[in-house]
């Protein structure tokens, strides 16, 4: 009926470079996230509940990040088939408030936007694996060319029990970075990567291997809410 999910990152980092001219960059910096969700099931086609997450992202200029979004989840083959396929529909909506170190480009040092967020996801668990697609897209109430649509997809191909190869690519269009600092990157924020830079679209391509300890039920568990808005903000 319930579930709940729960949790936290730190991150500690100190960078030191060295320049031709012999003086030194220094970035230090401490990011953190939270995150909590818990969902109620109202119906084996049904689910509502809430996601929250706070934060704090330096190299994303943001000094605190604070959200709590009501969500509702369709999906449209039973939840309890959810092992052989799923194919689920999920909307949430809410505040997002972010405090900045720097002024962004819009000139705020803070600020509390209204975001929406779609996401329509399918999977298909078959003998030889696995394979899911993604397409998430979200938008800024206040301004609707302020937007992120993103396609995401996942290959995994059963070489014994417990042992995947698996295959991804990603694609995102970009419009929705409110918290570029309004001063601007130097070459060393760039070459570096000590602060995001603007852009128009992301991609990745991504393979690897996996290996899956214990029972091969231990990943049968209520399936609801799989984060299907959540969006990558924490390293």
């Amino acid at each position: 009926t319930w579930k709940q999910s729960f949790s936290a990152n730190f991150n500690y980092r100190n960078l030191e470079q060295e320049r031709n001219d012999s003086t030194l960059i220094t970035d230090i910096r401490r990011d953190f996230g939270i995150t909590a969700n818990v969902t109620y099931s109202l119906a084996e086609h049904w689910s509502v509940g809430f996601n929250s997450r706070v934060g704090r992202n330096t190299r994303q200029n943001q000094d605190l990040m604070a959200q709590i979004n009501p969500a509702i989840e369709y999906s449209v083959f039973p939840y309890e088939e959810a092992t052989r396929r799923s194919l689920t529909v999920y909307f949430e909506i809410g505040p997002v408030y972010r405090s900045y170190f720097e002024e962004t480009r819009d000139g705020k040092l803070a600020e509390t936007r209204a975001e929406q967020v779609l996401t329509l996801a399918l999977s298909q668990r078959q003998t030889w694996g696995s394979a899911s697609i993604r397409l998430r897209g979200s938008n800024y109430l206040h301004d609707f060319d302020r937007h992120n649509v993103s396609l995401n997809s996942n290959l995994r191909f059963r070489i014994t029990r417990g042992l995947d190869l698996n295959f991804g690519a990603s694609y995102s269009k970009v419009s929705d970075q409110l918290y570029l600092s309004g001063e601007g990157l130097t070459d060393e924020d760039r070459f570096l990567r000590l602060r995001q830079e603007a852009t128009d679209y992301e991609a990745s391509i991504r393979f690897g291997m996996s290996y899956q300890f214990g029972s091969i039920f231990n990943n049968v568990v209520n399936n609801r809410f799989p984060g299907g808005g959540r969006r990558r903000f924490f390293f």
